[in-house]
């Protein structure tokens, strides 16, 4: 590995692009092999292995600078080192923390739309190439989220509190719903969109999770550490305009799947052979995974969800109204240099998103019953906020109020088989005896 090492400043581009190729496939396969061969020594390998990434790490920072397809392999490589086992991923974490690659890798999360130069003197355009242009590589995410779930909480309280961490992850979402029509115009493209929201999803949990430790604590400095997490990830409550819009896709695309098989089946197997195959369970995991950082970001900012959940504009609307860091500056110089996005004319508006996943048969009952709660809890916070008023407009209004119908007129026999079916009935009813009240 030293001596492939000196190959990554070569001048020639293609022994470059050579050389990252060779390291990506050799590194990650060799150590698999590795372990699974001889056991008795594993930590002699590990050690070895952990010597030969120490060497190639200082490149890092050069090669993710470095033309495409470099920085894509270099990802690829990492994230397949640090899926191998935790240990490597908390190495690589450390390793990172002492050679500025943390900063890098977020950066990549939301790529800047222009002409780059290279640290060879190589001018390219990332809009020029596929492999680096706005649809961008799902390895980023599976490697950050790699990495932060592995990682000391220490090291992962300062990647909040001292990187972009939180407001690329959230331009990143928002910039991937809204500003790039290729991730939402099928099914197959969503999928790509999972590795983020996983990502999203470890970000919040860490900080859920923390608070819960500091406030059992009942110290003023824990307390004080406990504000400083939920400030350092403010930036994701731009978020919820785009993660409703995705989960109201996926209900949809659920619909589309089933309906592909159904036209290359017969009608008895295809909701079968539908919920058997590979994109039906990854759409099904994204739902799961919207709903929860839904259900989180109201338990971390109320005020802010609900005010977006009662707005009666469009959710792309909202989304140019919250939108922060790069996605900001995404919808200005989208709108200036080709007009209005092709989301402009979607009318979805966090209530009729919210109906029709809530009417979707093919969606879950548990994100059905997440996002219930947090209907609930709008409700219950909207009283303080003194938005009874528009509250019960919402609650009201022509879509929701039938799926809410929908969902309480359940029959005995279809809730006396599901639990969590129970309490989602048991919370719609309670709502709309609330509102009925006001």
């Amino acid at each position: 590995v030293p001596s492939i090492c000196g190959l990554i400043v070569h001048p020639d581009g293609d022994v470059r692009v050579v050389v990252a190729s060779v390291l990506r496939r050799m590194m990650p396969n060799s150590l698999r092999d590795y372990l699974q061969v001889d056991t008795t020594s594993m930590s002699e390998v590990v050690k070895k292995y952990q010597l030969c990434l120490q060497k190639l790490i200082p490149y890092m920072p050069l090669m993710l600078k470095d033309q495409p397809p470099i920085p894509q392999y270099t990802v690829r490589l990492f994230s397949d080192i640090a899926q191998i086992s935790p240990q490597f991923a908390a190495f690589l974490s450390r390793e990172f923390s002492s050679h500025n690659v943390w900063k890098l890798l977020i950066d990549l999360l939301v790529p800047e739309q222009h002409n780059n130069t290279n640290n060879h003197g190589v001018t390219h355009s990332m809009e020029d190439n596929d492999d680096f242009a706005a649809t961008e590589d799902p390895q980023v995410a599976i490697l950050l989220r790699t990495l932060f779930e592995c990682s000391d909480p220490s090291i992962c309280g300062l990647l909040l509190d001292s990187t972009n961490l939180s407001i690329h992850v959230a331009s990143a979402c928002t910039v991937a719903v809204f500003y790039n029509p290729v991730v939402t115009s099928s099914a197959a493209n969503m999928e790509s969109m999972l590795p983020l929201i996983e990502l999203l999803l470890s970000l919040l949990h860490f900080v859920i999770r923390s608070i819960t430790s500091f406030n059992a604590t009942e110290e003023k400095e824990s307390n004080a550490q406990a504000e400083k997490y939920r400030r350092s990830i403010a930036s994701l409550r731009s978020v919820c305009p785009a993660l409703l819009m995705l989960f109201a896709f996926t209900s949809q695309y659920l619909d589309e799947i089933v309906t592909a098989f159904k036209n290359g089946s017969s009608e008895v197997m295809a909701d079968q052979d539908a919920e058997n195959s590979a994109l039906y369970s990854s759409h099904l995991n994204l739902a799961d995974s919207t709903s929860r950082c839904l259900g989180m970001l109201f338990d971390l900012f109320p005020d802010a969800v609900t005010n977006v959940i009662l707005s009666k504009q469009s959710l792309f609307q909202i989304s140019k109204i919250v939108a922060v860091g790069v996605a900001a500056t995404a919808l200005a110089d989208r709108t200036a240099s080709t007009g209005p996005s092709s989301m402009e004319g979607t009318v979805f508006s966090p209530r009729l998103a919210m109906a029709k996943i809530l009417t979707n048969s093919k969606v879950g009952v548990k994100p059905k019953l997440r996002l219930m709660k947090i209907i609930a809890g709008v409700v219950r916070v909207s009283a303080g906020m003194k938005f009874t008023h528009k509250a019960k407009e919402f609650i009201f209004s022509e879509h929701l109020l039938d799926a809410l119908h929908q969902i309480s007129n359940t029959s005995e026999a279809e809730i006396a088989l599901n639990g969590d079916l129970l309490n989602l009935v048991k919370i719609t009813c309670h709502v709309l005896d609330q509102e009925n009240k006001m």
